[in-house]
C-alpha cells in the first residue's frame, strides 16, 4: 500500500538540549522564588517559598539526565507533597498517592499551559505552576508519575476544628457529586472526574471553595473545571461544603472494602 503522505517522525529532545532546557527552567524558577520571597506577607506564603527553594535544590544535577530521566524525581516534590505523596496542609499541597495517573498528568499539563494556577488569589496554584515547569519534558514527567504510582494509599485525613454532619454530607454528595465521582468517590476517567476518596478533607474543602469563588474553573480551556464549577455551586453554603468534604473522607475504607 502506498501513502500519499509519509508518516511524520517523532522528534525527541536530544539529551544535551533536554539538559539545557531543564537547567534553564530551574534558573528561571530560582529567580522567581527570590522575587516571590520578597513579596510574601503570611506564614503560609513564606512556607511555600521555602518549600519551592528546597524542591529546586533537589533537582540541581542535570549532567546525568541523559542517562536517567529520574534524576529529576519525586525528591523534588517532597518539600510540598511530603514523603510518599501524603500531602502537607501548611503549604496547601494535596496527597498525590492513590490519585489516578491520568488525572495527575492532566493537572500538571494544565499548570504548565496556564490553564490552572493563574488566578491572582491562587497562591498555592501559582507555586505549583512554577514547579510544574520542571516536568516540561514528557520523559521526566513519566518518571515522576511512575514513582507516585508506587506509593501506598495514605490514611484518610478528616477535618479538624470544624463542625460537620456526615449524614448531611452523604445526602448532598449523593445528589450533587456521585454521578460523576462515583458512589465511593473512586472517580471516573470517562467523565474526567478524579478520585476524591484519597484526598485529605481540608483539600477537598479548599477546592470546593475555589470552584465557588471562581479561583478555579474559570479558564476558557479548562473544560472539566467549567463543568465542575456549577456542581460546586450546588453545594449551597459553607456548612454543606464542610459536610460533603467530611463525608468524602469516610469513603476511602468503604471503597477499599468494596
Amino acid at each position: 500500500m502506498h501513502y500519499f503522505f509519509k508518516p511524520r517522525k517523532k522528534h525527541l529532545i536530544a539529551p544535551m538540549n533536554r539538559t539545557r532546557l531543564i537547567s534553564g527552567v530551574r534558573t528561571g524558577l530560582l529567580a522567581l522564588v527570590s522575587l516571590y520571597t520578597l513579596h510574601t506577607h503570611t506564614y503560609a506564603q513564606e512556607k511555600l517559598a521555602s518549600a519551592m527553594e528546597t524542591a529546586l535544590s533537589h533537582s540541581s544535577d542535570y549532567q546525568t539526565l541523559s542517562h536517567s530521566a529520574k534524576r529529576i524525581s519525586y525528591t523534588s516534590c517532597i518539600p510540598c507533597h511530603g514523603e510518599e505523596g501524603r500531602g502537607k496542609q501548611d503549604v496547601f499541597a494535596p496527597a498525590l498517592a492513590g490519585q489516578k495517573r491520568w488525572y495527575l498528568e492532566r493537572q500538571i499539563k494544565n499548570y504548565q499551559q496556564g490553564i490552572r494556577g493563574m488566578h491572582s488569589s491562587d497562591i498555592a496554584g501559582a507555586s505549583m505552576r512554577a514547579m510544574s515547569l520542571l516536568l516540561i519534558d514528557q520523559d521526566v514527567m513519566n518518571a515522576v508519575l511512575d514513582e507516585i504510582e508506587e506509593f501506598p494509599i495514605p490514611p484518610a485525613v478528616q477535618l479538624k476544628n470544624q463542625s460537620y454532619n456526615i449524614e448531611s454530607g452523604k445526602e448532598r454528595y449523593t445528589i450533587s457529586c456521585a454521578h460523576c465521582h462515583g458512589e465511593h468517590a473512586e472517580g471516573d476517567q470517562a467523565l474526567g472526574a478524579p478520585r476524591l476518596n484519597t484526598l485529605p478533607a481540608w483539600y477537598t474543602l479548599r477546592q470546593l471553595r475555589n470552584f465557588q469563588a471562581g479561583t478555579r474553573g474559570q479558564h476558557n480551556d479548562d473544560t472539566r473545571g467549567q463543568e465542575m464549577r456549577p456542581m460546586a455551586m450546588a453545594v449551597y453554603n459553607e456548612q454543606e461544603i464542610q459536610d460533603v468534604a467530611a463525608y468524602i473522607a469516610t469513603l476511602q475504607d468503604k471503597y477499599l472494602e468494596h
